[in-house]
This record gives C-alpha cells, structure tokens and sequence, in this order.
C-alpha cells in the first residue's frame, strides 16, 4: 500500500472514530468499522492501484507469452518463452521469420538504438518501449533479455 492510501486509510478511521463517538455509538461498532475499512484498504486498494498503473503505462502480455519483433513496419521475428530473470528483465526466445529477419536480428547497432517495435498478435496493440539489455551480442544461444515490453491496454485484454 502506498503512503497516499495509509495516510488516506488513518484519516477517515480517525474521522469514524470521532463520529461514532460523537453520536454514542458502541466502542465495538467502531471497532468493527475500522476492522472493515483495514480490510478494505490492505485488500482492495492495491488491487485498484495496481489497475490504475496498468490503465496508465500497460502490462505484460499473459502466458504463454507470444509477441512479433517489427524492423520498419516489417516482422522479423518472434519472441516466446519468457522467462523472468531480475526484477525488470526477461529473457526471451526469439525466432527469425525468414533470411532477412535472421540478418536484421543479429545486428547489434539496430538494438542499441532500439529500433524495434513489438506486437501482440492476438490484439495488434504495440509496445515501442521494450529495450535490449546486457553487452552485445544481444542474441546469445538464441535468447535476448529485454526491458519495458508493456503493452497498452486494449478492450480484448482481461485486467487482473
């Protein structure tokens, strides 16, 4: 929870407390509603917050993870197989589509200045943010770690 929601939270438990005192009512009620809004605050405003975020900047696509590499409006590859690596690093297994995908993918320059677009193609939404990570080559055994692949929030996505 956020300092703006536990600041948020103690505010209206001393507003309740002071108006439930006020017009008499039972110390236990009072305790109950602060027991409630505890539970309210600690269970749902994360949840809300977490929303928002997503609302705001995007998210991960779901498992199992699936998203097409563009070069200039062109597809070069796929990625799949995500795997979690550091708090904001994934690594993924990517694929070339054809010959020229294989020769756009493997040129190091094209990833230093982040020259690639990503899609998801079960939606179309495009993430442009996502960044390659590490010393070149980027492309090792066939797997790259990448950053910032969140994707915009679209109307066929589910929020959790």
């Amino acid at each position: 929870m956020s300092k703006r929601s536990e600041y948020i939270f103690l505010g209206l438990c001393g507003v309740l407390a002071v108006v439930m005192i006020r017009y008499r009512v039972n110390q236990l009620w009072i305790l109950v509603a602060i027991l409630l809004l505890g539970y309210l605050f600690t269970m749902q405003v994360p949840k809300l917050e977490a929303y928002l975020w997503r609302r705001k900047y995007g998210g991960e696509l779901r498992d199992p993870f699936r998203a097409e590499v563009i070069h200039d409006g062109r597809l070069v590859a796929i990625l799949t197989d995500r795997v979690f690596t550091e708090m904001f690093w994934r690594r993924y297994r990517i694929e070339p589509v054809d010959e020229f995908g294989d020769g756009v993918i493997s040129d190091d320059s094209l990833w230093e200045v982040c020259r690639f677009t990503f899609r998801d193609p079960l939606t179309g939404s495009v993430c442009q943010t996502g960044f390659a990570g590490g010393p070149p080559p980027y492309i090792r055994d066939g797997r790259i770690s990448l950053r910032g692949l969140l994707f915009p929030p679209t109307t066929n996505q589910k929020e959790t």
